[in-house]
């Protein structure tokens, strides 16, 4: 078979195209506000249309992501029962955690009161015992002294 020099860079560029398509089939599979048209795979990859309506799986992958979304669609409608009881479901929980929150709460404040009411308590303490060694100190100066007095006396 005969090669060109150009069939390389063909090869290449198919592939590179490919990769291009597969990309932007995925963002359309993850994102629902895009559609699933070959007008959408145009505008992702800035291809030209018939480089993408050439090949036939991208129509496939299309039509598969469509049937897919149709059938999520149905999937997704509950009836007014189911979202009844999930709302009110919803709702004790979100009065369980705040009964949960709010004891918790409670409990805080107590501690913080129990903390203060013990710091008022060494605050006085050391205040008490504070005076009663400055008592003793100055009583121990006046001791000193009359000993000093007392050894003066005796010389």
């Amino acid at each position: 078979m005969k090669t060109f020099e150009f069939d390389d860079k063909n090869k290449e560029d198919y592939e590179t195209h490919t990769d291009l398509i597969l990309d932007a089939l995925d963002k359309i599979r993850k994102d629902k506000r895009l559609s699933a048209s070959i007008a959408s795979i145009v505008k992702l990859t800035g291809l030209h249309r018939n480089t993408i309506s050439n090949r036939d799986w991208p129509k496939q992958k299309l039509e598969q992501i469509k049937e897919k979304r149709t059938k999520t669609k149905a999937d997704n409608k509950i009836d007014e029962k189911s979202q009844i009881t999930i709302l009110e479901e919803t709702l004790e929980n979100a009065c369980h955690e705040l009964v949960h929150w709010f004891t918790l709460s409670q409990e805080k404040i107590n501690d913080l009161e129990q903390l203060k009411a013990n710091y008022e308590l060494m605050i006085e303490s050391r205040d008490f015992y504070k005076d009663a060694y400055n008592k003793e100190k100055s009583k121990v100066s006046e001791l000193t002294k009359q000993v000093a007095r007392l050894k003066d006396l005796y010389k």
